[in-house]
């Protein structure tokens, strides 16, 4: 998913993990709640002696590193978040409005239900999201790609579990207003296609409050998968925003020198 967005980014070094239960990660029957992640991500830090980082993160793994930047801001340096809403939204009558849209979260997070819909037969809800969320045509061979993998019962496992543990807790999080008794003081970006069919709806308000610098950019002929749909438009973005805080990338700061941390973590693509 992010070739082409880091191709456009050479001056920057490029770490691009597979969160726990996608992509070629391990696939084992616990630990895919935020929390774990969270750890999982810190500790690939660790190991890769990087004390603070830029993050650029798609979908649920987005949702893990605005975790990482409320847990632990001083791992991050800048916090770019990809189809996704910024975590202080409200309920509104957009919003009200966005959540059919939103029906396949709960299919997928049913024990049961929600392996079998994403490896048996003809995989119709991946199918789905693959191609009417996408603002570009697919070739058969690339959906293919994306599918043969939960067609692995552990995997398929997997990822229900991504969903039931972590997707849809957040999400109900951030409709409570928990997000909202806390202050974001990591300086971040929230990226989302303009064709999106759910985060455009989503009618995102000012977060001033809660955030110490929060932008919001909506990019046209984009919907949810913006590294894929739009990755050149994507890059020269995310180096505007990185490249922001221009004392402290000229203080030759290791923060500013490690580049992004992308990520993408989708049900369907799985890097993060």
């Amino acid at each position: 998913m992010w070739d082409a967005v880091v191709a456009e980014l050479p001056m920057r070094r490029s770490i691009r993990p597979d969160l726990r239960g996608a992509g070629a990660s391990d696939v084992p029957r616990g630990g895919y709640g935020l929390a774990s992640q969270i750890a999982e991500l810190c500790a690939l830090l660790d190991a890769l002696e990087l004390d603070r980082v830029d993050i650029v993160a798609h979908d649920w793994a987005a949702l893990v590193a605005l975790g990482l930047a409320f847990a632990s801001p001083e791992r991050l340096r800048r916090l770019v978040i990809v189809g996704v809403p910024h975590p202080f939204i409200r309920i509104s009558p957009a919003l009200v409005r966005a959540m059919p849209s939103m029906w396949f979260d709960f299919v997928l997070a049913a024990p049961g239900i929600g392996p079998a819909a994403l490896r048996r037969g003809r995989q119709r809800i991946l199918r789905t999201l693959l191609v009417d969320y996408c603002a570009r045509e697919r070739s058969d061979d690339e959906i293919e790609g994306y599918l043969a993998p939960y067609r692995d019962p552990a995997r398929a496992r997997a990822g229900s579990a991504l969903y039931r543990r972590l997707i849809l807790p957040t999400f109900l999080a951030i409709l409570a207003g928990r997000y909202r008794r806390r202050r974001l003081e990591v300086p971040t970006l929230v990226v989302y296609g303009a064709d999106d069919p759910i985060v455009a709806r989503m009618g995102m308000q000012s977060a001033s409050r809660w955030a110490a610098h929060l932008e919001v950019h909506a990019l046209a002929g984009a919907s949810h998968f913006v590294p894929e749909e739009r990755p050149a438009e994507l890059a020269r973005v995310i180096r505007v925003f990185l490249d922001g805080d221009a004392a402290q990338r000229d203080s030759g700061s290791s923060a500013a020198a490690t580049g992004p941390v992308a990520g993408s973590a989708d049900a369907a693509s799985g890097e993060a």
